[in-house]
């Protein structure tokens, strides 16, 4: 089983989203372990969905889908019909798209939650 990553550049980089099956079933026949989505011209969840769609032993992921563009429940849904449709493959890979990010620690305050008292 190969385990580099399939490079499927022009369908996910804005060329011709129909060739994206063929590519597939390309890396499925040698031997890919798992395929990746990117974010570069046009939304990674849509080559992402036929993958698990027309492949179903390859793993699914997305390198990367920018977070802030989306509305965190519309993420979560997609991602979970995504986890789904694969069977428990999918990799989503996230990312901030803010420049300097990669560079600075992000810092999460987090209070433990609350229950009113009855």
């Amino acid at each position: 089983m190969r385990v580099s990553r399939w490079d499927c550049r022009g369908a996910t980089e804005g060329g011709d989203i129909g060739a994206i099956v063929d590519q597939l079933a390309n890396a499925d026949r040698m031997g890919y372990a798992g395929v990746w989505s990117t974010e570069v011209a046009r939304d990674p969840f849509l080559p992402a969905l036929l993958a698990a769609e027309h492949t179903p032993r390859l793993t699914v992921g997305t390198a990367i889908a920018v977070a802030f563009a989306r509305n965190p429940m519309s993420m979560a849904t997609v991602a979970n019909d995504l986890q789904s449709l694969s069977s428990g493959k999918l990799m989503l890979g996230l990312g901030l798209q803010i420049k300097g990010a990669h560079r600075t620690p992000i810092q999460h305050a987090v209070e433990p939650s609350r229950r009113p008292d009855a």
